[in-house]
């Protein structure tokens, strides 16, 4: 190759270097300018939001229809605890936790052997006082006797009959039964063990009727209106169905609870015994300031608002406020409101968003929730 040629070569890869140079630094260039308009945009928005405030809530005293939440157990109305009435070993115990029976059905076996023999002393007994029944009229009406020997022996023969009957029926005692139709919840002793009277042996209940019992505390008691009927919910919030509700008569002295009982229709629920329930008591509606629930922060124990400063501050401060417990009503937009015991005064303004006004966001705009 000349040496011309070798010096065109030359240059034309020069001009290309320079040509590629020119085109990155155009590229950066563009890239820089577009990335500061994007985070003048984004910075353009967050002071458009910080400018627009923050809503504010006036509290105001409105009707609120309070209610009370209290924890309940469910409980079978029929259930029964099932006790030997004679004492002997458990020959047999024929069921186990969880098995459905039917009402007569024989659940345990005791040991018969004494009671069959006291059968067998009784029934000795009444023959003998029987026969000698007999003898002893028999005399008299011969001439032998008094009419007082004859009276002496029926009261003997009647003492007799009286035994062989309760023997009869210990006897029949060595069977339990099942009272109704039902399911077993526990069994309190095993095949061999020793009945004792009084002592269960076995607990069953019926599956399909149960009912919530409630200790209500008095003072809330007191708060209800006249035939109000309570709500009961499942853990998971399903409303259960009630057929009705009672009440005792009287406080419980150690507790100052009020006993209530509500009965769920037959069938309506596939919850067991011993689960918690939820139960609402409604109570007549009454004034109370009200503000949003989005307006609560909770910090540890403490509840708190957002309170705005009055003047010329345009900013918020944090006060702690006491609510009703589960006590919540609605406004005329069908808001989640809760009423406010203490900490508030009606016409003071509160934040509906407390994260912004925690960042210092100014006072906006009067809303109703």
């Amino acid at each position: 190759m000349s040496v011309p040629n070798k010096r065109l070569n030359a240059a034309r890869a020069l001009l290309g270097a320079v040509a590629a140079l020119g085109v990155a630094a155009a590229l950066l260039v563009w890239g820089g300018a577009h990335a500061t308009d994007g985070a003048t945009s984004t910075s353009n928005a967050a002071n458009e939001q910080t400018d627009q405030g923050v809503p504010v809530y006036t509290v105001a005293a409105q009707s609120a229809n309070a209610s009370y939440m209290a924890t309940g157990l469910l409980e079978p109305i029929n259930k029964a605890v099932l006790a030997a009435q004679v004492g002997g070993r458990i020959t047999q115990l024929k069921v186990n936790v969880g098995d459905a029976v039917k009402a007569g059905q024989v659940l345990a076996t005791i040991d018969a052997r004494v009671t069959q023999a006291g059968v067998a002393q009784a029934s000795a007994q009444q023959e003998q006082a029987a026969a000698n029944y007999r003898r002893v009229k028999a005399l008299r009406e011969q001439g032998f006797l008094s009419a007082a020997a004859v009276d002496a022996a029926k009261a003997q023969l009647s003492v007799a009959l009286a035994a062989q009957s309760q023997a009869s029926t210990a006897n029949g005692l060595t069977r339990i039964t099942a009272p109704f139709a039902g399911v077993v919840q526990a069994t309190h002793q095993t095949t061999g063990d020793v009945a004792m009277p009084g002592v269960p042996v076995i607990t069953m209940y019926a599956p399909n009727t149960l009912r919530v019992a409630v200790q209500l505390p008095l003072s809330q008691h007191a708060k209800l209106p006249a035939g109000v009927v309570p709500k009961a919910y499942s853990a998971n919030g399903s409303l259960l169905q009630v057929a009705g509700a009672t009440h005792a008569s009287a406080a419980d002295p150690s507790s100052q609870t009020v006993l209530w009982r509500l009965n769920l229709v037959a069938g309506s629920t596939t919850m067991l015994p011993g689960q918690t329930v939820s139960v609402g008591f409604e109570r007549a509606a009454s004034k109370a300031l009200q503000v949003p629930a989005t307006a609560l922060v909770q910090r540890g124990e403490m509840t708190a608002v957002y309170v705005a400063t009055p003047g010329g501050a345009n900013s918020f401060v944090l006060r702690a406020v006491r609510t009703a417990a589960h006590a919540v009503g609605r406004d005329t937009d069908n808001s989640h409101m809760v009423s406010v015991l203490a900490g508030l005064r009606a016409g003071e303004q509160v934040a509906t968003q407390p994260m912004r006004a925690a960042q210092g966001a100014p006072i906006g705009q009067t809303v109703s929730q």
